[in-house]
């Protein structure tokens, strides 16, 4: 059952046991008010017939005439008026019934057990007729005598069925109005909902585009503007994942060309050793090709394996000592510096940088690395470590610079700028994408900043 049929269903069965039951309640509210008047007139009417009585029966005893014959005449004569009027008159004396008023009345006469001072009532059919039945003592020194009137109730009892009729009537009138316009209400009210349900159908069918865009400041309004909001960023993760998936497809191809161009040529160099008589110095000319081509692919496989570490690892931070660090990176980088008649100078403005030692090691290495690729023997290398407003790292050197395409796609797995001066040098392609996986999981930023033939600018800004 759907959402707006429960919906429906609820208030409906709701107002109609609430109305019904007002219905029920006015309707015995009417009878018992109805029935409280014809007791009070019946209870007046027996009093004023049993003062009579007695009365009549104080006249006949001061006359000397009170006796069985005199009472029953007496009493009948009230019978006989009242019955006009369709008032049935008895007379009991005490227990017994000394007149009877003809209605042939069966079972029991709960009424006759009253006491002086004390009027009771009863109702109960005679021959498909309602009575109400009141009786009350005569008054001192006739209270063993009790009269006992009964009165028709059926008037009562049709108006009471009249008034159920009338209200059947309305109340089956106002549950059809109700059904219509609470349809009409439910449906409308739901209408947003509908509209969600078919939103999210949409985003599940893979539109995640879709935009709700509903205006206002009710629930369902709200809960649009949520939706919205959870399309959008569904639709932005989408689409990191279409990037990423895309990246990672390009990576396993320029990895599969990277690591064949190696290969064949490891291939060659021993097919060649195999089958040619080769001279001394030639072969020894090709072994040293082929150690330089196993050597890339070692340093290939290393870096991936470092990109993969740090994809895993969970990073944990330590007040690094920078001295320290420069002094480590120094050392690495001090004899091919010397070699390539390339200077490196390290400026320290910080104390201590937040961060992860082995990384940071990476990271230093990688950008200097690229630097002395990127200079020629004699060219120039500054490593500033300084605070202005944040810590950063910026590495910069006098080489051959890049354009501003290149700045472009320098980030992307396995690019070079020139690949022929890249592997000559043994470049394999990812050590700027190395460098970012460790600046973001520092939580900090990289910048490239290039001019051909003039050098470039590396900074790395970070917030730990």
């Amino acid at each position: 059952m759907k959402f707006w049929q429960k919906t429906f269903l609820s208030v409906f069965l709701l107002f109609a046991i609430i109305f019904n039951g007002s219905m029920y309640v006015i309707i015995h509210q009417n009878y018992q008010e109805e029935l409280k008047h014809v007791k009070e007139r019946g209870a007046s009417e027996q009093y004023f017939i049993s003062t009579s009585i007695a009365q009549n029966f104080a006249e006949l005893a001061a006359k000397e005439e009170l006796s069985a014959s005199t009472i029953r005449e007496s009493f009948q004569t009230y019978q006989e008026y009242y019955k006009e009027q369709g008032i049935y008159l008895e007379l009991w004396k005490e227990d017994e019934l000394f007149c009877d008023s003809g209605q042939e009345i069966s079972g029991n006469r709960a009424e006759i057990a009253v006491t002086a001072k004390e009027q009771k009532s009863v109702i109960r059919k005679v021959k498909n007729k309602s009575f109400i039945y009141l009786s009350g003592c005569l008054v001192s020194p006739y209270e063993s005598y009790k009269v006992i009137i009964s009165m028709p109730i059926d008037n009562v009892l049709e108006a009471r069925q009249q008034l159920i009729h009338l209200l059947l009537m309305i109340d089956f009138v106002a549950m059809i109005l109700l059904a219509v316009s609470l349809f009409i209400m439910v449906k409308h009210l739901l209408r947003p909902l509908q509209q969600l349900i078919d939103a999210t159908k949409e985003v599940a069918n893979g539109n995640y585009s879709y935009r709700r865009k509903k205006e206002g400041k009710d629930e369902f309004a709200i809960l649009s503007r949520s939706f919205d909001q959870m399309s959008e960023s569904i639709e932005k993760n989408v689409k990191a994942l279409e990037v990423e998936n895309e990246t990672k497809k390009q990576l396993i191809d320029n990895m599969a060309h990277e690591l064949r161009t190696p290969l064949t040529a490891v291939l060659g160099y021993a097919e060649y050793l195999k089958m040619a008589k080769v001279p001394e110095e030639e072969k020894i000319e090709v072994l040293d090709n082929t150690i330089s081509e196993i050597k890339r692919l070692s340093k290939l496989s290393n870096t991936l394996l470092s990109l993969a570490a740090i994809r895993e690892e969970k990073i944990t931070y330590d007040s690094i000592k920078v001295d320290e660090l420069i002094e480590r990176i120094r050392y690495i980088f001090e004899r091919r510096a010397q070699e390539k008649q390339v200077t490196i100078t390290y400026e320290n403005g910080l104390n201590y940088l937040r961060g992860n030692q082995e990384m940071l090691e990476m990271l230093l290495t990688n950008l200097i690395e690229n630097a002395m690729r990127a200079v020629s023997n004699g060219g120039h290398i500054l490593v500033t470590f300084a605070d202005k407003d944040h810590p950063f790292l910026q590495v910069e050197d006098d080489g051959i610079g890049m354009k501003r395409e290149d700045l472009e796609k320098i980030q992307q797995p396995f690019y070079r700028v020139d690949k022929a001066r890249s592997r000559k040098v043994g470049g394999v392609g990812l050590g700027v994408t190395l460098c970012t996986q460790i600046v973001k999981y520092h939580q900090a930023s990289i910048h490239y900043d290039s001019v051909l033939g003039k050098g470039t600018i590396v900074r790395c800004d970070f917030t730990t």
